[in-house]
């Protein structure tokens, strides 16, 4: 009985590894995972990973077993997942362009909230196990909701940018603006390069404020 225990909880570990989206870019925990569009090989971008940055092993282990039990006893999991598939239909229903008419400009608004989204989200997990699991129910509700902007995402250059900005978290929301203004056609433009950093902040923060209403189980 409890060979078959340990059985069921190991196959869970490696449903949770195998139902990473194939073909997006992520943020998981203070880091990010890097998936190819051939579903190839994973990176961790940076060559030296932050110090805070806490990705999910790729194999399961004895130690992760155990969190896995304690979090889904607990109630975190399913705390994690409901969160990722509200944060998906927050960002599908985004419409906070400040006025901008621009149809390029109201793009890359969007492409930038979504990073602000993953990255939020990603860092505001006591674990990578609960980061990683409220990630993939994130991504899976997000492109079942509104596909074409899910595929904006996967398929944009500018995301990409973003994902580099955040290497260096002390100059990140000074290097967020300067990419934004170039995406904008806007490029060395100071009050671009200023919308783009206001943007990132304020958004980070009601992200990061909506999620301090949750409460996790020690």
């Amino acid at each position: 009985m409890q060979l078959l225990a340990l059985l069921a909880i190991w196959f869970m570990l490696c449903l949770i590894v195998l139902r990473r989206p194939p073909v997006w870019k992520y943020l998981a925990s203070n880091g990010f995972l890097l998936y190819d569009n051939n579903d190839s090989d994973i990176k961790i971008a940076g060559d030296h990973p932050s110090k805070g940055m806490r990705i999910l092993p790729e194999e399961p282990s004895e130690e992760l077993a155990l969190l896995l039990v304690r979090q889904r006893e607990n109630g975190n999991l399913d705390r994690a997942r409901e969160i990722g598939r509200r944060t998906a239909f927050d960002l599908c229903n985004f419409r906070d362009y400040r006025g901008e008419t621009d149809q390029l400009v109201k793009e890359q608004m969007r492409i930038l909230y979504a990073f602000t989204v993953a990255y939020g989200l990603g860092e505001s997990f006591p674990n990578p196990l609960l980061a990683e699991t409220a990630t993939n129910e994130y991504m899976m509700t997000f492109k079942s909701v509104d596909e074409d902007y899910y595929d904006l995402i996967q398929i944009s250059g500018a995301y990409s940018m973003y994902v580099l900005c955040s290497r260096n978290p002390l100059e990140m929301e000074v290097t967020i603006g300067g990419v934004f203004a170039k995406l904008c056609q806007h490029e060395g433009e100071v009050d671009w390069e200023r919308k783009g950093s206001q943007y990132f902040a304020e958004w980070l923060k009601g992200i990061n404020d909506r999620m301090s209403h949750y409460v996790f189980v020690d």
